[in-house]
C-alpha cells in the first residue's frame, strides 16, 4: 500500500533499533481500503532512510526486517480541549486531544495576527500540571508519565543571533 512510513526511534546499541510509527488508516492511501474491525499486519521493511535533509549515507540500511501483529480496533476515551490561546506573534494552540495512546497537539496560527502581518517568531514549549516539561516536536507524543489535568502552554520568543 504504502512504500513510506515515517518511523520516529533511535539506536539503543549497534545491533537494536526501538522506534514507533502511526498510521492513519482514515487517510490516503489506506483511506481507500475498507479495513476490517480486526486483522493480522504483515510488514517487510526494506530499507530505512534518514530524514530529508540528512545526507549521511552511513545512516542508510538495507535488509529485510520482518514484523506480524495482530491489528483491532478499539473504541477509546478520546478527550478534546478547544484551547485557542495564541501568543503575541500570533502563533499558539488550537486544541489539544488526549487518548489513553497519545496527545495530539493542533499548533495554530491566529487568523487575526496574520492579517496584521504578524510572522511567527518563537518556540512552543508545553508543560504538565506538575511543571514537567513535555517533549514535543511534533504535535503528538505519549501521554505515559506526565500528569496532563492541565497542560501549561508557554510561547517564547526565539533569540536574536548577532553576527
Amino acid at each position: 500500500m504504502n512504500p513510506y512510513l515515517d518511523l520516529k526511534g533511535e539506536f539503543t546499541d549497534e545491533n537494536t533499533f526501538v522506534g514507533m510509527t502511526r498510521i492513519e488508516f482514515s487517510l490516503y492511501p489506506y483511506v481507500e481500503y475498507e479495513i476490517p474491525d480486526t486483522f493480522q499486519w504483515d510488514l517487510t521493511i526494506t530499507e530505512l532512510i534518514p530524514m530529508w535533509g540528512q545526507q549521511d549515507s552511513t545512516l542508510m540500511l538495507s535488509g529485510e526486517w520482518n514484523f506480524s501483529t495482530k491489528i483491532t480496533r478499539q473504541e477509546i476515551d478520546t478527550k478534546t480541549v478547544e484551547v485557542n490561546q495564541y501568543g503575541p506573534d500570533g502563533q499558539g494552540v488550537s486544541s489539544v486531544t488526549v487518548t489513553p495512546y497519545e496527545v495530539r497537539v493542533a499548533y495554530s496560527f491566529s487568523e487575526a495576527a496574520a492579517e496584521q502581518g504578524a510572522v511567527p517568531a518563537g518556540y512552543t514549549v508545553l508543560l504538565d500540571a506538575d511543571g514537567k516539561y513535555i517533549p514535543d516536536k511534533i504535535g503528538m507524543f505519549s501521554p505515559e508519565g506526565l500528569n496532563l489535568s492541565e497542560i501549561t502552554v508557554c510561547i517564547s520568543k526565539r533569540p536574536a543571533y548577532t553576527k
